[in-house]
């Protein structure tokens, strides 16, 4: 789908981990390789907890790994900050030629 979608002009968005969007970028696929940031590690700690959603073990794991991923984000194009979330998708459409990122 991802092929066909790029051979009929359209823009086509995929959300992959850090892993496997520069196992894309290493093949060759084209496109712009956008990393989405947290706006700090408190933050996505914050986050994350306030989801209640995973015991402490798994928690601390999730942010080791984003620590590791966030290394990794010279390897993009583009760096987007997820500070606010409207801000945030706009910043990605207008990357993507979609509209205007806000300021």
């Amino acid at each position: 789908p991802m092929q066909a979608a790029i051979e009929a002009g359209h823009i086509f968005f995929v959300e992959i981990d850090v892993q496997g969007a520069l196992q894309l970028r290493a093949l060759g696929e084209p496109g712009v390789y956008v990393f989405i940031a947290p706006p700090s590690f408190e933050e996505l700690q914050r986050r994350l907890s306030d989801r209640g959603t995973e015991p402490p073990e798994v928690l601390e794991r999730r942010l080791k790994k984003a620590e590791d991923e966030y290394r990794e984000r010279v390897k993009y194009d583009h760096v987007v900050i997820n500070d606010d979330l409207d801000d945030a998708v706009a910043e990605v459409r207008a990357l993507a030629g979609l509209g205007e990122a806000m300021t």
